[in-house]
């Protein structure tokens, strides 16, 4: 895939990871098919929001299987803010536009919605902003929670206890914002 680094001369990058990313990746991955919570602390530069939208974009778009995917981060622009590169879904649609055609399945892209769907498998990945009660009532094969440490305090809390029972694997993964809250905890 090619990702988007505005920092370098290039923008526009194949990814080709490095020798821990796909240690992380395959942790990633394993998380997602034995059920279980993955924790990473992130820092600049290392690509752990690439990384975790890249291994459900990967299942998206190669599972034979009805997959489902959510994004959660801290506010509504984080999420689905068009043509900003530093909102989560516009990766995925960045990654989508530079996939040769023969590669690329019919897909329904939705703003309004947060909501990319695999139109041939009826797979999804959707968007979600912060609050107390994310997702609840839904369902996902995975969960992405998405610099958890910088929800406001309360509703890091109360968006793990709403997504507890949404999935058996959810991404925690953050920046260290001190030595509380719920991404501390976790």
């Amino acid at each position: 895939v090619t990702l988007y680094e505005p920092r370098n001369e290039m923008k526009e990058l194949p990814f080709i990871v490095w020798p821990h990313q796909v240690e992380v990746i395959d942790a990633m991955q394993q998380a997602i098919r034995e059920g279980e919570d993955f924790g990473l602390e992130k820092s600049r530069g290392e690509g752990a929001s690439w990384m975790s939208i890249l291994v459900f974009f990967h299942s998206w778009l190669f599972s034979e299987d009805q997959v489902k995917f959510t994004i959660v981060t801290r506010n509504e622009e984080t999420v689905d803010a068009r043509d900003d590169m530093d909102a989560l879904m516009p990766k995925l649609d960045f990654v989508l536009d530079r996939l040769p055609g023969w590669m690329q399945p019919p897909f329904t892209r939705s703003h309004s919605k947060h909501s990319l769907l695999n139109d041939a498998t009826k797979s999804t990945i959707i968007g979600y902003s912060t609050t107390g009660d994310v997702a609840s009532g839904g369902r996902a094969t995975a969960m992405l929670l998405d610099e958890l440490s910088k929800f406001p305090r309360g509703q890091d809390y109360e968006a793990m206890a709403s997504t507890q029972h949404v999935t058996n694997s959810r991404f925690l993964i953050s920046t260290y914002k001190g030595n509380s809250g719920a991404f501390f905890e976790a």
